[in-house]
């Protein structure tokens, strides 16, 4: 298991998170920031990051997941209005990177791996700055649309815990 002193040294999701200037960057929500996934193999494919660092959903209160999630819906709500595929494919793995993050993952018929897991990819298709900008555009502005124009609310919300019965 990696130590959370090695992944402090790491944090890759965080710091693209951090740089809105990365053309992969998307746009940044209440609670979490979308970015393209660099592999564009299906295209649209997104990375949802969470603003606050933890490796289980279990570590944290379910009104935070349930921000996170609804923001995930929203993210994909665009991917599915502006790129139009058959289904979009959630996964939360932490196999490799152990920061808690959603991969949104269109798909579409035909697709490499249709009907499949979309793994395994053989060669990825990476795209060019531009295009990967003006991809994070057309969400951006869906995703905007869809929230009302609300991109985030001023002062993030701090979930408290919840008990169970």
């Amino acid at each position: 298991m990696v130590r959370r002193e090695e992944v402090d040294l790491l944090r890759p999701l965080e710091e693209a998170a951090r740089d809105k200037s990365k053309p992969t960057f998307i746009i940044d929500l209440a609670q979490s920031t979308a970015l393209l996934n660099f592999d564009q193999t299906y295209k649209g494919r997104t990375i949802l990051v969470p603003r606050r660092y933890f490796e289980d959903p279990l570590e944290v209160d379910f009104e935070y997941l349930h921000v996170i999630h609804d923001e995930m819906l929203v993210v994909a709500r665009a991917i599915k209005n502006m790129l139009n595929p058959v289904r979009i494919n959630f996964c939360a793995l932490g196999n490799k990177v152990p920061q808690f993050h959603w991969h949104l993952i269109p798909r579409y018929e035909g697709d490499l791996n249709w009907g499949y897991a979309p793994w395994p990819v053989r060669d990825r298709v990476l795209l060019e700055a531009g295009e990967y900008r003006d991809l994070a555009k057309i969400l951006r502005s869906e995703v905007t649309n869809l929230r009302g124009g609300q991109v985030h609310s001023p002062t993030p919300i701090q979930p408290q815990g919840v008990e169970l019965p």
